[in-house]
């Protein structure tokens, strides 16, 4: 499990910008993680957006489903205001956070 997680991570990380809180040395990812929780902005077509249903859409929504269904993952995307979601990663909330751009201030508080 461990590896399809990080499998996940990587190739998430490849194809559209995704971030994942820095973690301290010696820490390491759970063996048993069977929901990756994926967060996005609500607002940001086309690549992250509400649908008129309020379910979550976009492009990176869908290329996180496609790369999930290929690992054999378990993903739960949950899309917000942009600083509600920056604050779940923060708290842990959120496992990954889709669509951010790399910048040296944002470096320093997330792995890209």
């Amino acid at each position: 499990m461990r590896r399809n997680l990080l499998s996940l991570i990587t190739l998430l990380a490849v194809l559209s910008v995704t971030v994942v809180p820095a973690r301290g040395e010696g820490e390491s990812v759970p063996d048993t993680a069977p929901v990756v929780v994926v967060g996005g902005d609500r607002g940001y077509p086309p690549y992250e957006f509400l649908d008129e249903e309020g379910q979550p859409s976009g492009f990176n929504v869908e290329l996180t489903r496609a790369i999930a269904r290929v690992m054999g993952m378990e993903v739960e995307v949950r899309l917000g205001a942009w600083s509600e979601m920056r604050r779940a990663l923060a708290r842990g909330e959120v496992d990954i956070l889709q669509g951010m751009v790399p910048s040296k201030e944002r470096a320093a508080e997330v792995d890209f």
